[in-house]
């Protein structure tokens, strides 16, 4: 009997994971990340000097930010997940790119963020990136802000 209850489960189980792997690969994960930039969104551009950059992304103990989940009512955001920042520091990389506290990241070029670190990430390869932007929100108004690295 407990044979007969053991194989029924694992089947069960292999069964469900199977239809699920099924059913997800039909939606492309880049494709589902992407997200078209607001309309009517402000844009600001952003001039920093890379040696700035520098110093800011390796003075590591000034970078710490806590980003707490946000659920998003407008349905151009449903279904993603999305961050509010908090206790960015003045002498942070985060300040010196335009990041404020409260503010909410929707994307960084056009791609959801999906938490912390991935979005460290991002910033960290910023120079490296082509026309860099990250979209946001801040009081309760879409913002677009982009970045140009100079010498």
């Amino acid at each position: 009997m407990k044979r007969l209850f053991l194989y029924f489960t694992l089947s069960l189980f292999c069964f469900s994971c199977s239809t699920i792997l099924k059913r997800n690969n039909k939606i492309k994960k880049s494709e589902a990340s992407l997200i078209p930039d607001a309309p009517g969104a402000k844009e600001k551009i952003n001039i920093i000097s890379k040696k700035k950059y520098f110093e800011r992304i390796s003075a590591t103990a000034n970078n710490y930010i806590r980003m707490v989940p946000v659920l998003m009512r407008d349905p151009r955001h449903a279904g993603h997940d999305y961050y509010r920042f908090f206790d960015i520091q003045e002498d942070s990389i985060y300040s010196l790119i335009g990041l404020k506290n409260n503010d909410i990241v929707v994307s960084a070029n056009n791609y959801v963020v999906p938490g912390q670190r991935v979005f460290w990430e991002y910033i960290k390869y910023l120079p490296k990136v082509t026309d860099p932007k990250i979209e946001i929100i801040r009081n309760s108004e879409p913002l677009i802000l982009k970045y140009m690295l100079i010498d």
